[in-house]
């Protein structure tokens, strides 16, 4: 130890034939007065420490177009400035989540660990991990030293209820949302056929499959390109599935008890809705193998009339609702941000001070705080021009493009405050679309949503025993999927088809959902 310094030993982690470089370095001056200062409630990032002290931070790099570390990106070297906490970021190379248990195993973790949600975090989940004394349970550090974290949180219930844990442990810094997120995604219609055939926007699927057939014999080749196999459509967020009232997966029936979209009757309808489409040449015929370039060239070249996409070239479209069975239904299903945006970072036990990484937190759900990740510095990244959020030509003449400059000079997926519908909608990817200039996002955003599944928080025995069987009966409901659609296994076979997902163990996973459901609504 030199001058009261102590550096904890660097580790090299071994996984599969891949070298882990992980160097955990101390979390500061063990014996350095930090000035230590109780914050307040306030709009601006407040000065931490007069001290010196470094955080180890480990979290998966998301930006490698923009950064090769963390520490790089504007947003950080501007807290580093005003708050005084310097933070080393150890980025994981690799698989990221399968290195979460070596270091655990190994006991040798950074002060700080994030992941993109609790279900990853090893033994179990963070009630588990409290226990085993890896990470540490936070409330009482939080009462003291995060005001503005604790006001943000209990100022909506639905945030207070998914950041603690079923057994009351405050257990990590989330990017946090206080208010209804509206959608960012939704159907996309060619606004100039729309036009050309004097077609009103559609609202039901009859009214969709009218105005397909309406495409189709129009020469469009895909009126519908509806499965985008990386988030949306017919997936968790039912941009289709979600008007026949069910949804892929576990779902909150209008009875609040949890239900198997795949196995309703309402998942039956849907999928005889598009076997009809796909037979009739409506639907994309590879809807579930085209591939991210395959549908950038069919969507720019003008052979694609609807879709649940971006990058529609110079063809302007126009949102329009989500569609329900019967004129005036609304879906129970959207694309959500939930108030709890994940992004969860950890303090470990390894911290030696835990104070100061709670009060560096708690500077990210000041305002100040909160618009440095969302939009950066007003000056730099942005201009306020009539109370409009512009962007500077610093970021839209960045080299690579816009979202390189975003990356570099913001950190929007990281645990912070999203502070208001405008400080994140100047984010939002609609301005890069064609569409008119109606509000898209409230369109997409015209309906409840208590019909999607909140983030579960499952037992160490819960989990193993889903992990045993689970995957089958996903693997299997997602090929039944596609056979019922192309017709390929007749849906006179439903009644089979449900009696395997039960043989399958379907009710007792309802069961260990239900459960976990309930422990959520009664934190």
């Amino acid at each position: 130890m030199e001058k009261g310094k102590r550096l904890l030993k660097n580790t090299l982690i071994v996984l599969s034939a891949a070298a882990i470089a992980i160097s955990v370095s101390s979390c500061g001056k063990k014996e350095a007065k930090t000035g230590l200062k109780k914050p307040q409630v306030t709009d601006k990032i407040y000065r931490v420490t007069d001290e010196p002290v470094k955080l180890t931070y480990w979290v998966k790099n998301d930006k490698t177009n923009a950064v090769s570390n963390y520490a790089e990106i504007e947003t950080y070297r501007v807290l580093q400035e005003k708050t005084g906490v310097e933070i080393e970021f150890l980025h994981p190379v690799g698989v990221w989540h399968e290195q979460l248990p070596i270091m655990f195993a190994a006991d040798d973790l950074p002060d700080i660990i994030e992941t993109v949600n609790s279900n990853v975090v090893p033994g179990g989940g963070p009630d588990k991990a409290i226990e085993d004394g890896k990470i540490l349970r936070l409330n009482e550090l939080i009462e003291e030293y995060a005001p503005n974290y604790q006001k943000a949180r209990l100022s909506d219930e639905e945030a207070r209820r998914l950041t603690v844990t079923d057994g009351g442990n405050m257990f990590c810094f989330p990017k946090l949302f206080t208010f209804e997120a509206k959608s960012w995604g939704g159907p996309l219609i060619r606004k100039d056929l729309l036009e050309d055939l004097n077609l009103k926007k559609p609202e039901t699927f009859d009214d969709w499959y009218h105005m397909l057939k309406a495409f189709k014999e129009y020469g469009i080749e895909i009126p519908l390109m509806a499965d985008n196999p990386g988030w949306d459509t017919t997936r968790e967020f039912g941009v289709f599935i979600g008007g026949f009232d069910v949804n892929k997966g576990f779902i909150v029936g209008r009875d609040g008890k949890i239900k198997f979209g795949q196995m309703e009757e309402g998942y039956k309808r849907y999928l005889q809705t598009f076997n009809k489409w796909y037979q009739e040449g409506l639907l994309d015929p590879e809807f579930d193998t085209r591939s991210g370039d395959s549908r950038a060239e069919y969507l720019t070249s003008g052979k694609v009339g609807a879709s649940v996409a971006v990058g529609f070239g110079d063809f302007e479209v126009v949102a329009a609702p989500y569609p329900v069975e019967n004129r005036g239904d609304k879906a129970r299903f959207r694309q959500k941000n939930w108030r709890n945006g994940r992004y969860e970072a950890y303090i470990t036990s390894k911290c030696k001070y835990p104070e100061i990484a709670v009060m560096w937190f708690d500077t990210h759900y000041t305002k100040e705080g909160a618009d440095l990740f969302e939009i950066g510095q007003e000056g730099v990244t942005y201009e306020l021009v009539n109370g409009e959020y512009v962007w500077t030509d610093t970021i839209m003449n960045y080299p690579g493009g816009k979202n390189v400059g975003l990356n570099k000079y913001t950190i929007v997926n990281s645990p912070h405050l999203v502070r208001t519908p405008d400080s994140f909608e100047v984010l939002d990817p609609i301005e890069v679309r064609k569409v008119q200039t109606e509000d898209a996002q409230a369109i997409w955003s015209d309906g409840p949503t208590d019909g999607m599944l909140p983030p579960l928080t499952f037992r160490t025995e819960e989990s193993d025993e889903l992990n045993s069987f689970i995957g089958e009966i996903n693997s299997y409901a997602a090929k039944m999927y596609v056979e019922f659609i192309k017709g390929t296994t007749p849906l006179d076979y439903w009644d089979e088809y449900v009696s395997t997902l039960k043989e399958m163990g379907i009710d007792r996973a309802i069961e260990i959902y239900q459960g976990a459901y309930d422990r959520l609504m009664s934190r």
